[in-house]
């Protein structure tokens, strides 16, 4: 099914675990299949295309089941991600994020650009970086207060 919400799981290490998952989190969601894990777990979002109410209410029950895990990071947020995470109480339940795609535009073509971003890049969260691509200068395509707020950063 194109968009069906899926994982893969990679062991790490013996006590490390990534899973990347991909399409489109919403009420079809079969996360009542997630496997039990434990240790240190990594979530790698960059895949996930969208977000539903339906959706929110599976990842959150997802991560009300994860008592065996001892550390959860989020690596790689997409921006629909980063919206539920901002907009849900509970979204990101006991993880830490530790990168996340911000949306950006160059000024010299209009083309936007998913910028790659760690937490410690974003200072004030009213005025976010500005990079420079071959093709220009790329500057932030939303609002930064309401985009960064899931940093709790001033």
């Amino acid at each position: 099914m194109p968009g069906a919400f899926v994982w893969t799981i990679r062991q790490l290490k013996d006590d490390e675990t990534l899973v990347l998952f991909t399409g489109a989190l919403d009420e079809r969601s079969n996360l009542g299949s997630f496997p039990r894990l434990e240790g240190v777990v990594t979530f790698d979002l960059a895949g996930v295309i969208r977000v539903t109410s339906g959706g929110v209410n599976r990842w959150i029950q997802l991560l009300s089941r994860l008592d065996g895990v001892t550390h959860l990071y989020y690596v790689r947020c997409s921006i629909p991600t980063v919206g539920q995470i901002n907009m849900v109480r509970g979204f990101q339940g006991k993880g830490v994020v530790r990168s996340f795609y911000a949306p950006y535009i160059c000024e010299e073509t209009g083309e936007e650009e998913n910028v790659l971003m760690t937490p410690e890049q974003i200072t004030d969260i009213n005025s976010p970086p500005r990079f420079t691509t071959e093709a220009g200068e790329l500057v932030f395509g939303d609002l930064p207060r309401r985009y960064f707020a899931f940093l709790g950063a001033e």
